[in-house]
C-alpha cells in the first residue's frame, strides 16, 4: 500500500529531528574507565543545571553534589593535579591511586585515643557513615582527573575532623567555603550561594560574618592539603598534625550533628 505524500513527509522531519537530537545529546567519545559516562557539550549543561537544582533543594544528596561537582569543576581538577605533580608524595599517589575506603577506616578504628586515624574512625561510626559510600565518578572526561576527583570526595571527612567541623548545617557550609578557598571548585561555592537560603537568619548572619572569613582564612594559611598521603599520617597525634599543617579550627557551633 503506498504510504501517503503526507507520512512521507513526517518521516522526512523526523529523520533529521533525530540526528540533531543525537548530535546535541550523545557523545561519540568511547568510556574511558569502568563508570564514566561520555556527554555532550550541551548534556553537560543540562546536567549540571539540573543537578544545581535537586542539589539545592536537597542538599543531603550527595549524588546531585558530586554531579555539579564533576560537571562544573573540570579546570578546578586540573589545577589540583598540577599541585600534585609538584610534589613527590602527590605524583606517587596520581601513580598508585589509593582509596580511603573500609579497610583503611577498619585499622583506622583500632589506633590509640588521639591519634587522627582514631578520631577520623570516630567521627564516622558516630554519624553511621560508610567509607565506601561515596557515589563513584562519572562526567570527568580524564581517568587521571577522575581520581583527583574522587581523592577530593572521600577526604572530605578527612577535613571535617582536621578542621573541627560537625555535620550540621552550618558546619557542612563551613567546610564547602574551605573547600572553595582551597581548591576553587565551582561546586563549593555553588552549595554555599545556594544552600544558604535554607538556613535561619541567626544562621545565616553567623555564615557569613564568621565561618565564610574563617574558610578563607584558613584556605590561604594551611599547607596544601591537596597531595597529602593521609593514609601515612593516621597513627600521628592529631593536634601535632593540625600544627604542621598549620590548621586553623572552625568556629565553635559546627561540632554537632
Amino acid at each position: 500500500i503506498p504510504r501517503s505524500r503526507s507520512g512521507m513527509r513526517s518521516s522526512a522531519l523526523r529523520s533529521p529531528t533525530r540526528a540533531l537530537v543525537r548530535t546535541l545529546f550523545t557523545s561519540e567519545q568511547a568510556p574511558l574507565y569502568a563508570t564514566h559516562v561520555p556527554l555532550s557539550p550541551v548534556a553537560r549543561a543540562l546536567l549540571s543545571a539540573g543537578a544545581a537544582v535537586g542539589a539545592l533543594a536537597s542538599p543531603a544528596r550527595a549524588d546531585l553534589v558530586a554531579t555539579l561537582g564533576e560537571t562544573t569543576g573540570r579546570a578546578a581538577f586540573e589545577r589540583m593535579r598540577e599541585r600534585m605533580k609538584s610534589s613527590e608524595t602527590g605524583r606517587k599517589l596520581l601513580r598508585e591511586r589509593p582509596l580511603l575506603n573500609s579497610s583503611v577506616l577498619e585499622h583506622c578504628g583500632s589506633l590509640p585515643e588521639g591519634t587522627f586515624g582514631r578520631s577520623y574512625a570516630s567521627f564516622m561510626k558516630r554519624r553511621g557513615f560508610d567509607a565506601d559510600a561515596r557515589p563513584p565518578v562519572r562526567f570527568v572526561d580524564d581517568e587521571e582527573l577522575a581520581y583527583v576527583a574522587f581523592r577530593v570526595r572521600q577526604v572530605h571527612d578527612l577535613w571535617h575532623v582536621l578542621f573541627g567541623c560537625g555535620t550540621n548545617a552550618l558546619g557542612e557550609l563551613a567546610l564547602k567555603a574551605f573547600e572553595f578557598s582551597h581548591t576553587g571548585l565551582p561546586m563549593a561555592f555553588l552549595s554555599v550561594a545556594g544552600a544558604q537560603v535554607r538556613l535561619s537568619r541567626y544562621q545565616r548572619r553567623r555564615l557569613f560574618t564568621e565561618y565564610v572569613p574563617w574558610a578563607l582564612l584558613a584556605g590561604r594559611r594551611a599547607v596544601d592539603l591537596v597531595p597529602i598521603a593521609y593514609e601515612d599520617h593516621m597513627h600521628r597525634d592529631l593536634a601535632s598534625l593540625r600544627q604542621q599543617w598549620r590548621i586553623t579550627p572552625a568556629p565553635p557551633g559546627t561540632e554537632h550533628r
